[in-house]
């Protein structure tokens, strides 16, 4: 049941975050046609500009016979138009990636903060408390509550979390409280057990078909809680290991990477694999050095 309702949860959430980001900054639909209209008029005049420069003006320069046969026809007006457009939409999908990049940045910096104030102000920046999607606020209540528990601060995460109301939200909202309590037994409190059994209780819960745009990223998470979990239970087979390497290697995003090697760690040192372990102890010390949860073997 939780796929149906996953589903039927992230269809209704990118239709209200569409509409909003088409109609919210806009006080009618009349001032977003008006808004069409304006961006519909400066394409226009950028590409009669372009054009102008592209033809020269007006006038015919004086050419020899030999250069009027090396000479190429000038560009389509309808081909230079649409290049015009393109251009205008990948700068727009460029800005957002440069956006991307810089809050990632910004992330990978709070981390080697000395306290996590940093890293919180960096998540604070990237949900902001009005943001345009349905729930935006208890992704930025987890995030805060994941940095609390990096920087080994229990009862500051869970105070976090206590700011939501988790009850009767979809089971990929609920999965969110659980995965972090999870990882707080995983890191801190060194009941593993306790640990494994709620990080898979989590991922049972965000399942979603394949096909949709970030399914797998969104249970990367809980797939590395659990394949940690089994390593420090004794319960790891032989896929294990590979699907810690598989998330480590297969991600920019800090909070994955870093706990995929805090995962790999303990793996290739209860696996006797002591060079490797030494090398994701040096990514935690460079990345997180004030992380003392990521800093230490568990018992």
């Amino acid at each position: 049941m939780s796929r149906e309702e996953n589903t039927r949860y992230v269809v209704d959430t990118t239709t209200q975050l569409t509409s909003k980001v088409l109609l919210g900054r806009f006080r009618s639909p009349k001032a977003l046609l008006g808004f069409l209209g304006g961006l519909w008029l400066l394409l226009v005049v950028v590409f009669v500009v372009m054009y102008s420069l592209l033809q020269g003006d007006g006038r015919p320069a004086p050419e020899s016979p030999v250069q009027a046969k090396r000479s190429s026809p000038s560009l389509p007006n309808g081909l230079l138009f649409v290049g015009v457009f393109a251009l205008s939409v990948g700068g727009a999908l460029g800005f957002g990636a440069w956006k991307r990049k810089q809050s990632i940045r910004a992330y990978a910096k709070g981390l080697r903060s000395p306290e996590p104030s940093a890293l919180l102000v960096a998540i604070d920046q990237m949900f902001p408390k009005q943001g345009a999607m349905a729930d935006f606020e208890v992704f930025r209540v987890q995030a805060r509550a994941v940095a609390c528990v990096l920087y080994g601060q229990v009862e500051p995460a869970r105070r976090e979390l206590r700011q939501v109301s988790w009850e009767g939200k979809p089971p990929i909202v609920r999965a969110l409280p659980l995965g972090v309590e999870s990882l707080i037994q995983l890191l801190c409190t060194g009941e593993h057990a306790q640990g494994l059994t709620l990080a898979r209780e989590a991922l049972a819960m965000v399942d979603l078909p394949n096909a949709w745009p970030g399914a797998k990223q969104g249970r990367a998470f809980y797939e590395i809680c659990v394949r940690t979990g089994e390593w420090l239970t004794g319960e790891a087979t032989s896929s294990t290991l590979k699907e810690l390497e598989l998330h480590h290697q297969g991600t920019t995003i800090p909070v994955i990477r870093l706990l995929s090697a805090w995962g790999l760690r303990v793996a290739y040192h209860r696996a006797g694999d002591m060079a490797r372990a030494e090398e994701m102890r040096r990514f935690l010390q460079e990345q997180a050095p004030h992380c003392q949860p990521l800093q230490q073997l568990p018992a």
